[in-house]
């Protein structure tokens, strides 16, 4: 009986913990390059899952971009 009760507490927990995790959205797993740079002709972005296909216009930007004024 308790190894019953410990298997399905255990169960839940896995559940819950897969829940609160599949929950995070979306997020920047490294970006490139960092700092202050000059002459940037291109940054990298990687994403923690598929964002969009490559070129696609009809999805909203994952990113504002603000350079600086000269």
């Amino acid at each position: 009986m308790k190894r019953a009760v410990a298997l399905c507490l255990s169960s839940f927990l896995i559940a819950a913990a897969s829940l609160c995790h599949a929950q995070e959205g979306v997020r920047v797993e490294s970006f490139s390059p960092q700092g202050t740079n000059k002459n940037v002709r291109q940054v990298t972005a990687r994403f923690s899952e598929p964002m969009t296909t490559f070129g696609d216009l009809r999805y909203e930007s994952p990113f504002d971009i603000k350079l600086p004024v000269r």
